[in-house]
This record gives structure tokens, sequence and C-alpha cells, in this order.
């Protein structure tokens, strides 16, 4: 679970945006209200990449089909890619993919999904955002915050700094946490 105040909060530090320092104690001035919009948004941007592009979302969800068919509307959650369409005795059916529902090329009634999802879209300062990937740190979306922040607002050279920062936070996080402790050794 991830707070979207200790998020602000850190990329205004590495950012050295005042304004945002002191997220409970928020002016409401225009200026404010701008910088803290802006946050926000490239905070849903960098969200959305973590996402789509580095660690997806992934469930499994059981569907009933209607003609041999499941539609996209139906399904609990937005649908970004869809890995898997399997039976009850979880082999791997064939369907093909149409712009708003599924077609399968088998009888059954019922099948499971599996298929990857956007976290919720964050519009208030207070939210915690639990919908999200267990290697995801709030350091890692600070940086791509700042990143984001900095190409907005046409400060290349430091989105480029932080952007390598970004870049390496992911790749530490995408290592396997097992190959992260040595083995136990006798030393003489």
């Amino acid at each position: 679970m991830l707070n979207v105040n200790n998020i602000i909060k850190s990329a205004s530090m590495m950012l050295s945006v005042e304004e945002l320092k002191n997220i409970p104690d928020l002016n409401d001035d225009e200026m404010t209200l701008k910088l803290k919009d802006l946050m926000l948004y490239s905070l849903n941007e960098v969200l959305s990449d973590l996402c789509t592009n580095f660690f997806p979302l992934i469930v499994e969800e059981e569907v009933t089909l209607k003609d041999k068919c499941f539609y996209f509307e139906d399904l609990k959650k937005p649908i970004v890619r869809l890995y898997a369409v399997k039976d009850d005795e979880l082999k791997t059916l064939a369907y093909q993919k149409f712009a708003d529902h599924i077609r399968i090329y088998s009888n059954l009634e019922k099948v499971t999904i599996r298929y990857s999802i956007m976290p919720s879209q964050v519009i208030d300062l207070n939210q915690e955002i639990n919908d999200i990937h267990i290697d995801i740190t709030e350091y890692l979306v600070a940086l791509g915050v700042a990143t984001e922040f900095c190409l907005i607002r046409g400060k290349l050279s430091e989105a480029t700094i932080f952007d390598q920062k970004y870049k390496d936070a992911i790749e530490s996080a995408k290592i396997p946490r097992k190959s992260l402790y040595l083995k136990n050794r006798n030393w003489f």
C-alpha cells in the first residue's frame, strides 16, 4: 500500500518545490493548487507506466459466456491486456479478440480469464494506493513523479537525471528477492 502524501512530499523534496512540502497545511492559493494538480497528474502517469510496462497488475476472474463470448464491459475491472482464457481444468482455450469482446472456441458456459488492469486513478492527496505490485515503493514512484514533473515544466536536464534514477530503481525492483541473500558459508 502506497501513501499519496508521502509520494508527493518525497517528489517535492527532490524537486525543491517548497509549496508542497507541508501537505496537511497547504494553502489554497492558485499556484499551490496548480502544483498539486500537476503532481497528481504526474503520479497517475507514473502509475500507468509502471503497471503497463514493468509490473502488470494481474487478476483472474470467472466469467459467464453469452453466445460463446464475454464482453469487456462485464468484467469487474477495466482490462489492459488479456493473458489467458482457461476452462475449469485450467486448460488454455483458443479465442479471438475483438474491439469489445472475446469469442471462445468452446461450448463451455463459464471460463476463467487472466488479465492485467490499471490501478485506480489518484484524485486526492489523502488517498492510499492499494492495487499496486508489491515491489513498487513510494521512493520509486516519487522518482517517476519528479521525472514527469520536470518533463512537463520543460526542465529537460533535471528530467534526464531523475529518469536515470527512476529506471535504475525499476531495474532494482525487478531483481528476484531470493537472489539478494548469500548462502551460509563455513569460514575457516
